[in-house]
């Protein structure tokens, strides 16, 4: 998920930083969801998630945290997933981050 975010920001620079009469083509693939296994059954909620706030300044600030609220629960396993994303910039002329 920070690495999907991560590329959200990077591509958004990028966009933002186009100058002239350039044309954009975003290239993309979006991964289809994996079926469950037979027998099991549909989770009540997809991500386990707790959420508090805090106050700075006199500005409140709210936020939603992945896993158990660490001073009422225990410890919580998150499966997670990284993918390799491939980044080519500049149609192939620019830098080419691949991992």
């Amino acid at each position: 998920m920070a690495l999907a975010l991560l590329v959200c920001c990077c591509f958004s620079a990028l966009v933002s930083a186009q100058v002239g009469d350039e044309k954009v083509t975003p290239r993309f693939v979006v991964i289809p969801q994996k079926p469950l296994a037979p027998g099991t059954a549909e989770p009540d909620t997809s991500l386990l998630t707790w959420n508090g706030s805090f106050t700075y300044n006199g500005t409140p600030y709210p936020y939603v945290m992945v896993g158990n609220d660490p001073s009422t629960g225990p410890a919580a396993v998150i499966t997670t997933f990284l993918l390799p994303v491939r980044i080519v910039l500049n149609g192939g002329a620019g830098p080419t981050f691949d991992p």
